[in-house]
């Protein structure tokens, strides 16, 4: 900021610096006062500040719910979302289920198949220093036990603006069943080789680093249930 002097009486001042709000009280007539405004904008910046689970009654698979922030001071332009299959496990009822088909809009369906991907189009503004929430509904086409549990392990990053810059979410462990209803099952008795199976994959889940993750409820207690079961042909 200067004050420009135009007379003997008029004071020239130079140098003026404020990281606030600055009151300039004019000294006389004659005073002039140029403002030189010099301001650093950021560029965007996508950050994922939380990721939870929703449950609907109408739709039987998790749905992310996802607030972002964008912290700069440019409009940032969500792209898209990716999900990547990490590890997929199977925990089998050796229930025979009646089955009855559903379906859904606005899905990202999910592979068991570990390393895929999954990639899904969206169409998001966020304005500068503001906050904002999306929706992302998961399926699979891979049909496991429906009454039991198809545990995937996905990472998952958002790509927004033309330079194509990401923002990764934390990783989730979550269980996607195939879209079915099921109307009804009977129980014969469990297989061979059942429990055996279904207790390593208790273990080896429960060993993950499952603090650094979103894991859908209900996972872990099935899991714990399934670690402390008898042995097989106990």
């Amino acid at each position: 900021m200067l004050f420009k002097k135009k007379d003997p009486k008029t004071q020239n001042v130079e140098g003026i610096q404020a990281s606030g709000p600055l009151t300039i009280y004019q000294a006389s007539d004659s005073a002039q006062i140029r403002v030189e405004t010099h301001v650093k904008r950021t560029a965007a910046k996508v950050q994922v500040v939380d990721v939870s689970i929703v449950e609907d009654d109408d739709y039987p698979n998790p749905i992310l719910d996802i607030k972002l922030r964008n912290s700069g001071d440019e409009v940032a332009f969500v792209k898209s979302i990716e999900f990547q299959t990490v590890q997929h496990w199977d925990i089998f009822t050796d229930n025979h289920p009646s089955l009855k088909s559903v379906s859904a809009a606005y899905e990202v369906s999910i592979s068991e198949t570990a390393p895929s991907r999954a990639h899904y189009k969206i169409s998001h503004e966020i304005k500068p220093q503001e906050t904002d929430r999306i929706q992302i509904r998961l399926s699979t086409e891979y049909f496991g036990d429906p009454v039991g549990l198809s545990i995937f392990l996905l990472d998952a990053e958002i790509t927004y603006n033309e330079d194509n810059l990401k923002g990764k979410l934390p990783s989730l462990l979550l269980n996607i069943q195939p879209s079915v209803v099921v109307q009804g099952s009977y129980f014969p008795g469990y297989s061979k080789g059942t429990i055996t199976r279904n207790k390593a994959v208790a273990k080896t889940v429960l060993g993950l680093s499952l603090g650094e993750m979103i894991v859908q409820d209900g996972i872990l207690e099935a899991l714990e249930s399934w670690l402390q079961a008898p042995a097989e042909g106990g």
